[in-house]
C-alpha cells in the first residue's frame, strides 16, 4: 500500500517505491528505441507492473518541463494516467520546480539529491556516483524518490 513515484521520460525513467518512511525500491529504466505507439505501450506496461506488485494506492509523476513535452510525452502522460485510473491509484503531478520549492534552499539538482540522500541513506553511494560523474540517469531515480517522498509525508 505504498506510493509510486516516476520520473517520466521517452529515453529513461525513475521510479521509487515508498512505504510509510521506507523507501522499497528504487530504479531506472531505459528506453533507447525510436519513438512509436508500441514503445508508450512498453513504458506503459512496465511502470504498471509496479501497481500490482507493490499495492500502490498513489502515483505521483514528476513530469519534464512544458517546453519538453512534445505529443510523445503528452500522448505517454495521458496513457500511463489512464491506465493508473484504471487500476484504481489516484495520480498526482509535480514538476521538478515544485518538488525544489519543498527543500529549503534548493537551488539545483544537486541540492535536491544531496536532500533525498540525507533523508534516504541507502542512496548515498548513488548521489556520490552522480556527483562524480555528472549523470542525468542517476538525477532520474532522485526525482522519482523525492515526488513519492513529498506526497508520503503529506498524506501520512
Amino acid at each position: 500500500m505504498g506510493t509510486l513515484g516516476i520520473s517520466l521520460g521517452t529515453t529513461s525513467s525513475g521510479i521509487a517505491i515508498i512505504n510509510g518512511k521506507e523507501l522499497i525500491l528504487e530504479n531506472v529504466h531505459s528506453f533507447r528505441a525510436p519513438w512509436t505507439a508500441q514503445k508508450a505501450d512498453y513504458i506503459v506496461k512496465r511502470l504498471l507492473k509496479y501497481l500490482v506488485h507493490y499495492h500502490i494506492q498513489l502515483v505521483v509523476i514528476k513530469l519534464p518541463p512544458r517546453s519538453h513535452q512534445p505529443e510523445s510525452v503528452r500522448a505517454l502522460i495521458a496513457k500511463l494516467t489512464e491506465q493508473c485510473n484504471y487500476h484504481g491509484c489516484i495520480v498526482k503531478t509535480c514538476t521538478k520546480s515544485e518538488l525544489k520549492r519543498h527543500i529549503v534552499g534548493a537551488r539545483n539538482t544537486a541540492d535536491m539529491m544531496r536532500y533525498v540522500a540525507s533523508h534516504y541513506p541507502s542512496l548515498m553511494q548513488k548521489h556520490e556516483q552522480a556527483q562524480k560523474h555528472k549523470n542525468q540517469y542517476h538525477a532520474k531515480v532522485f526525482e522519482a524518490v523525492l515526488a513519492a517522498h513529498i506526497q508520503n509525508t503529506k498524506s501520512g
